[in-house]
């Protein structure tokens, strides 16, 4: 038995079956203890508040990843951009750069340590130079900070924030007095061309995929 002290004297609750009853009277009070249960419709919108929640959730994530590459990638055509003028300010032109087969990239040749230790680059091709703190990664490897690169066959891929290539052509097609710098963007694709890196194997090429349209490219140049 347990009780609690009530406005007209104490009750006491019968632990076996819930009934409470005041001793001073014969009457019994009963308290119909109720169980609550969810109904389906509750658990289904439960259900449902959740799912909304989640894609909530994920439509955010996309989102802040899509932002994130796409900063990434202005970021580094802006490098590449200063790069490129500090060798015209040097050297009186743009590079023509050898990208050993490979379509419109750009491609940075093989570098040289002094030692295996050594931070210090012997630069073969003086675009190396125009970056800032090229250094050696734990593989020793090239890398510039602020840039992500990719070793490939004694080369080195400049790649966008979706790790796509680089695309860099000279003369420019866009910008008739300079190069041109593109990257496909999330889609992979040239404009609204359906058209993959590989298919921009040459200038022309480049030139007739890349007017179809805008698509999620990031260039440093407007069409028209």
């Amino acid at each position: 038995m347990a009780g609690f002290q009530g406005a007209w004297g104490k009750w006491i609750c019968n632990r076996e079956n819930g009934v409470l009853y005041y001793p001073q009277q014969k009457t019994v009070m009963e308290i119909r203890i109720m169980k609550r249960t969810f109904t389906l419709v509750e658990i289904l919108v439960v259900v449902a508040i959740i799912g909304i929640l989640a894609g909530m959730a994920l439509g955010l994530t996309a989102y802040v990843s899509e932002k994130t590459a796409r900063t990434s990638t202005q970021t580094t055509i802006k490098l590449v951009e200063l790069a490129l003028e500090s060798y015209k300010n040097k050297f009186g032109y743009y590079p023509v750069l050898d990208t050993n087969g490979y379509p419109c990239v750009f491609m940075l040749d093989e570098v040289e340590f002094e030692t295996p230790s050594s931070d210090k680059v012997n630069y073969k091709n003086n675009i190396w130079g125009q970056f800032n703190d090229v250094t050696a990664d734990d593989s020793g490897n090239a890398k510039i900070r602020g840039i992500r690169i990719q070793h490939v066959n004694n080369r080195y891929l400049v790649l966008d924030g979706w790790r796509q290539p680089l695309i860099y052509v000279y003369p420019g097609v866009f910008n008739t007095g300079s190069y041109d710098l593109v990257s496909l963007g999330k889609d992979k694709t040239a404009a609204n061309s359906g058209k993959k890196s590989s298919d921009l194997s040459d200038r022309d090429k480049f030139s007739t995929h890349m007017t179809n349209g805008e698509g999620d490219d990031v260039t440093n140049f407007k069409r028209d």
